[in-house]
């Protein structure tokens, strides 16, 4: 597989046959990263609790020249969501690493209704708890979600669930995932933001008091983020979700709604790409959101226009 740049849509306002509105994608720096960490906080969160301890600096390993921030908030929004946030230059402080690891201490007393989704579209724009630093997100830049918790999102107007019932029995009460994506990815027009997670597996038969996290698998794979399973070996799933979150975007969202049946992906300067999701484009129209995969993923310096006409 080819390797991959981050890439930008640049919005052109030229005009083609037939009405059609032309995009231009060019790669261009990383530019900023902002990284949130979504923690579940709830009773049954102890083990994974003690996962956290000492992996701080570990997980700071592959930010420290990228200009990151990285912060953390926890899946219980009925208390009210703060935002705790460091930059990569905290690697190199041992002080500050041993204060943050204290912010990634957030027990397991909060509220059993995880809302790991609205936690993360509050936290990308809470204010910081240090007002001295700025803002945690900055505009036009890559933000990622990471979600760590052994139940599935409960984000929406539940209440209390009636008692021996999980909150996600109530599907009609949650907030439909494809409103928490594009409130996600309206918060930064100018930017991209993916969500990545650290989930109950799909089987659970050996992977005790978990819960099958189908809410977030369905918003890691829409913008493109990375999936770990919360039963598997901590250091990988550090690192998995780490080497996502550096990495580069594949998903590029469109400005507004558009026909699919005219869409035309062209890579390099005449290499027509064909609707193919092993080695082509996909399009996810509620998010207006295209995904370029296997051999259509651009190399370095390769430009990639997207034609099309608006729905």
């Amino acid at each position: 597989m080819r390797n991959v740049l981050p890439l930008l849509l640049l919005l052109g306002c030229e005009s083609g046959n037939r009405g059609s509105i032309t995009f231009s994608v060019e790669d261009v720096g990383q530019g900023a990263l902002d990284i949130l960490w979504v923690l579940d906080n709830s009773v049954s969160m102890d083990d994974e609790q003690r996962w956290l301890d000492g992996t701080a600096a570990r997980f700071f390993e592959g930010f420290r020249d990228a200009g990151t921030h990285i912060g953390v908030t926890t899946t219980d929004v009925e208390t009210g969501a703060s935002l705790d946030w460091v930059d990569a230059s905290c690697a190199f402080d041992a002080t500050c690493l041993a204060d943050f690891a204290v912010h990634l201490d957030v027990g397991t007393d909060g509220s059993d209704l995880e809302q790991g989704l609205g936690a993360g579209l509050i936290g990308l724009t809470a204010p910081s708890t240090d007002a001295t630093r700025g803002e945690f997100l900055r505009p036009g830049g890559r933000h990622v979600v990471i979600v760590l918790s052994d139940e599935n999102d409960c984000t929406g107007d539940l209440g209390e669930p009636a008692i021996g019932e999980d909150c996600y029995v109530y599907a009609n009460r949650l907030t439909p995932v494809d409103d928490l994506l594009t409130a996600l990815l309206d918060v930064d027009p100018a930017g991209r933001v993916q969500v990545s997670g650290i989930l109950g597996p799909d089987i659970v038969a050996d992977c005790e008091a978990t819960v099958p996290g189908r809410r977030y698998w369905e918003a890691i794979e829409r913008t493109g983020g990375v999936l770990y399973s919360v039963c598997g070996a901590v250091d990988e799933g550090f690192a998995s979700v780490a080497a996502g979150a550096a990495g580069s975007p594949r998903h590029f969202r469109l400005p507004e709604p558009v026909d699919p049946e005219s869409l035309v992906v062209i890579v390099g300067e005449d290499h027509v790409v064909p609707e193919d999701e092993a080695d082509g484009w996909s399009y996810d129209a509620p998010l207006r959101m295209l995904s370029l995969h296997g051999e259509a993923i651009p190399v370095a310096g390769e430009i990639v226009r997207v034609q099309f006409i608006p729905a």
